[in-house]
């Protein structure tokens, strides 16, 4: 993998999957790359025509470090991918999917910064405490924005919790999640994974389909779609990847 790309300009509605190394799209086809860059820059254009959410993904961009930004805007493209997987995502689930996930981490503002600065595996229970706090904080934020659906408000408030209810906040297990957040908790931890790695898509795949228990966070239904979405040319994708 090549290094992080500087940080020159953290977040743009106009292009915002701007910046992320090509790595990251490594073993996808050109027409799922095309569409979820397309699904991601439609949502952020929506951000524009709305004063109070253009003021909020700006605030947050401002407020958040470069790899939260980072790591938020993969996980929307891979959340954008697996979705074109999923027969019952329509366009406005879709929409609804894609604002939860640009507005998950909203809550981290509320967080000091030595604790935005770990990984949560590092953290001491104190700062865990503090950090799974982050969801409620980001729905706090929302309900200030009359235009942010209540759809969108609880992809923010799941979107840590897993079907084997070890998630948080609430350890909610699988029939009580709402089914836009298991979409989003995903492609979160797959955009995680890539990113803190530092490894390319297939691998990530690979070793996430090898652990038994990452396995059983996750619903089998959008593990099948993510899957499906490497299905195609994913060999020679991943020898590609293999030579550079």
């Amino acid at each position: 993998m090549s290094e992080r790309p500087i940080d020159t300009q953290k977040f743009d509605l106009n292009d915002p999957l701007a910046g992320l190394a090509q790595e990251y799209f490594s073993g996808l086809s050109p027409e799922i790359v095309a569409k979820a860059q397309t699904a991601c820059l439609d949502v952020c254009q929506n951000f524009k025509g709305n004063v109070d959410l253009s003021k909020a993904i700006l605030l947050w961009s401002q407020e958040s470090l470069y790899h939260e930004i980072e790591q938020t805007r993969l996980a929307a493209f891979y959340a954008a991918a697996l979705s074109q997987k999923i027969d019952w995502m329509g366009a406005k689930s879709l929409e609804r999917l894609l604002m939860g996930c640009f507005f998950k981490d909203f809550g981290m503002m509320k967080l000091p910064a030595v604790i935005r600065g770990k990984a949560p595996a590092k953290m001491n229970p104190e700062e865990a405490a503090l950090y799974q706090k982050h969801p409620e904080e980001g729905v706090n934020f929302l309900c200030q924005l009359s235009s942010v659906e209540e759809a969108v408000r609880h992809v923010v408030y799941q979107h840590h919790e897993c079907v084997d209810g070890s998630g948080f906040p609430n350890h909610l297990s699988n029939i009580k999640l709402y089914p836009l957040a298991k979409v989003v908790a995903l492609a979160d931890f797959f955009a995680t994974s890539i990113i803190e790695d530092k490894i390319l898509p297939l691998e990530a795949l690979k070793r996430f389909m090898s652990n038994r228990a990452a396995l059983a966070k996750y619903d089998p239904d959008i593990i099948r779609s993510l899957v499906k979405v490497f299905i195609k040319n994913g060999e020679s994708k991943k020898n590609e990847g293999a030579r550079k």
